[in-house]
């Protein structure tokens, strides 16, 4: 539960409303971009003082970054028919410094990773004037996320992730001016959400990783100084639909809202954990059967669920009241109903 009216449910968190732009009978449109580069930028605090004076770096940490996009808006039909559409793509190129000891610097491990992160948002809206009280709207947006060698500061390469993937909404609208007091808004949207996590050792996740070998075959090895093999890995992704009604009156001091939704959740999940299993190493030594000292001290892992996917319908209705009880005092209240059949795994 939470605090704001009853037409919010089925989270404990803050609430943001987005509204996305529309064209108009005017064409209009814009152009952007930002593009920085560590060249430009800089030389940064070393992290100690000579002679009670800062010490810097002979030169900024390699960096870039590349930004532009357009948005684009109009009639299609003037007065009837009108169109937004927008683009953005995002290049950005950064490092990491690793924290991992002398001992894997010496086995070859490189103590600097190049991270890069590329998107490519898009939106296409519709809106149609269906007559005066009537008016449609259907929108679709997509970006494609992808980001590399993501990892802590002690996970050499071959232990970070790749991150990336598709997710894409089609929502659609029909608002309706039933009166000078009544107002009606039907809406629907379907989201899928399917960005996967990629291990760089196996050069794949979830159940495709396991299927690479023997059980344990990139298991996570943890060093007091460097985090090797694989952890989490692979898939878990969503598709939601949901359908819903709201209807808005005023009469007199009351502002009132009714409104009914129905869910459809589909969880899709392929990703491993604790299956894949990780040892503790208590020394920097390479494993090596004919070396005691080499032998870990600890194994962690389990039996989880690599494959996983259900479906659930859910229902929910509200009804809230905003009484204008003087001008300068509202009392809100409401009540609402779930039925809530999320997977608990």
């Amino acid at each position: 539960t939470n605090s704001f009216g009853s037409e919010f449910g089925t989270a404990s968190g803050g609430i943001m409303n987005v509204i996305s732009r529309s064209g108009t009978n005017t064409l209009t449109g814009r152009v952007y971009g930002f593009f920085q580069d560590s060249s430009l930028d800089s030389a940064p605090f070393a992290g100690y003082f000579v002679d009670g004076e800062p010490a810097y770096l002979d030169e900024a940490a390699p960096k870039s970054q590349q930004r532009w996009g357009f948005t684009l808006g109009g009639p299609l039909v003037r007065d009837r028919v009108f169109f937004f559409a927008g683009n953005e793509n995002l290049n950005t190129k950064g490092t990491d410094v690793l924290g991992i000891s002398e001992y894997w610097r010496a086995q070859g491990e490189p103590t600097v990773i190049t991270r890069n992160t590329t998107d490519h948002p898009f939106i296409v809206k519709i809106d149609v004037n269906l007559n005066t009280r009537h008016r449609a709207s259907v929108r679709f947006d997509r970006s494609i996320n992808k980001q590399t060698n993501q990892g802590g500061p002690l996970q050499v390469l071959s232990s970070r992730q790749t991150f990336g993937g598709p997710v894409w909404t089609v929502v659609g609208g029909l608002t309706s001016t039933l009166g000078k007091a009544a107002f009606n808004e039907v809406r629907a949207s379907f989201l899928s959400n399917k960005p996967a996590i990629i291990c760089n050792q196996a050069g794949a996740g979830g159940s495709a990783l396991l299927a690479l070998g023997p059980a344990g075959t990139f298991a996570r090895r943890n060093y007091p100084g460097a985090t090797l093999g694989c952890g989490f890995s692979g898939l878990e992704a969503e598709e939601d639909l949901f359908i819903g009604d709201t209807l808005s009156l005023m009469l007199g001091r009351h502002q009132v809202k009714v409104g009914v939704t129905a869910s459809y959740v589909n969880t899709i999940i392929d990703s491993i954990n604790v299956r894949n299993g990780a040892w503790t190493f208590p020394k920097d030594l390479a494993f090596d059967i004919n070396n005691p000292d080499s032998y870990p001290d600890r194994w962690s892992g389990g039996s989880s669920l690599p494959n996983y996917t259900k479906a659930v319908w859910g229902l929910n209705s509200f009804a809230q009241d905003s009484w204008g009880i003087r001008d300068d005092l509202t009392l809100n209240f409401g009540v609402r109903y779930d039925i809530d059949r999320a997977s608990t795994i």
